[in-house]
């Protein structure tokens, strides 16, 4: 008797299912809600959605290399870095420039694969909602606009 393989069945909740909206019989307010914080939406459901957004990529490479830099280093870098050479560390005050760059390089490369791996608008949010589930990519979007 030959072995077949049962279909899997999904462990997680998706968000694009139609049940996952839906009040199912018999289960109460907290269970619903809760279910519905942990929803995670498919990568396939996501690009999908994004064809029919309108949104259109204009931005270069060099464009959004630069927002990068300037949103990880900021402008505080160029009063407080004299400051502190002048007063407290002096010339090595540039091995704490090098172990800063690698770490914001790391941190590139990390977006940069999440970025070819969900192809679509919508940066840590959607990457969060892909992985992690509704809240923790809801706790991330604030995050991002109150920075």
């Amino acid at each position: 008797m030959p072995y077949e393989l049962e279909e899997a069945k999904p462990t997680r909740n998706y968000a694009a299912s139609p049940e996952s909206y839906e009040r199912q019989p018999g289960e109460g307010p907290a269970h619903y809600y809760s279910r519905r914080l942990i929803a995670i939406k498919p990568i396939e459901v996501i690009e999908n959605q994004a064809m029919y957004t309108g949104l259109n990529r204009v931005l270069a490479v060099w464009d959004l290399t630069f927002i990068g830099i300037g949103g990880i280093i900021g402008a505080g870098i160029f009063v407080l870095t004299g400051h502190a050479a002048g007063l407290n560390a002096g010339p090595a005050v540039v091995i704490s420039f090098v172990v800063s760059g690698v770490v914001a390089a790391l941190a590139a490369l990390s977006y940069s694969e999440l970025a070819t791996m969900i192809p679509v608008a919508g940066s840590a949010y959607t990457y969060s909602y892909a992985t992690m589930g509704e809240f923790i990519a809801w706790i991330i979007g604030w995050d991002l606009m109150l920075e």
